[in-house]
């Protein structure tokens, strides 16, 4: 996404969580450093806190492997703020939401910047 879309207003969040054997800091902490866009910020979720959260707000059991795109303004107040737009890649999830499809990520994000 960030290499596709070179507008600076853009900031992406990558929220670690171990999901699957081997998930810890260390991991995560390695596979951030192969990322320097000055616009990406990572966090580890050691409990799945958010996991959890935007699992409840989008119908999971638990969001992980999502994407998910927020338009100009927003805030988060008391609890997840719902997405304005959001895939995942969980074939158990292909009952809500849709299946990443990069190009029509890459469009929703252009356009909520284009709003702005």
């Amino acid at each position: 996404m960030l290499e596709t879309v070179g507008d600076a207003r853009l900031r992406a969040h990558i929220i670690w969580l171990p999901m699957l054997p081997g998930d810890v800091r260390e991991r995560a902490v390695e596979a951030s450093a192969e990322s320097t866009d000055e616009r990406l910020t990572h966090y580890w979720d050691s409990q799945r806190l958010l996991g959890t959260a935007w699992g409840e707000s989008l119908g999971l059991e638990m969001a992980w492997d999502i994407y998910l795109v927020y338009g100009p303004g927003r805030t988060w107040r008391d609890s997840v703020p719902t997405p304005d737009y959001w895939m995942h890649q969980l074939s158990a999830a292909r009952h809500v939401g849709q299946l990443l499809d990069s190009d029509s990520l890459v469009g929703r994000v252009e356009h909520l910047l284009q709003l702005r």
